[in-house]
């Protein structure tokens, strides 16, 4: 990914987001991606989630861990 599209690749992830919502989530992921992580869909889903008070911190971090290769 050249530009920092995310909300555009993924727009209906944003929907119910307040404004400032929406920043912090932006600004969060454009961490990553400066340091070389590309935001997957699952990963925006998770964080849009939570910022939306869809998941808790608990679910948040269950989704955010990587299962074992051989779970």
């Amino acid at each position: 990914m050249d530009t920092f599209d995310i909300e555009q690749r993924w727009p209906d992830l944003f929907e119910g987001l307040e404004p400032s919502q929406q920043e912090i989530v932006l600004d969060t992921l454009a961490l990553g991606w400066h340091e070389g992580n590309e935001p997957t869909r699952r990963v925006v889903k998770n964080l849009t989630d939570y910022m939306r008070g869809e998941i808790s911190a608990d679910e948040y971090l269950a989704r955010a861990i990587p299962l074992p290769a051989n779970a």
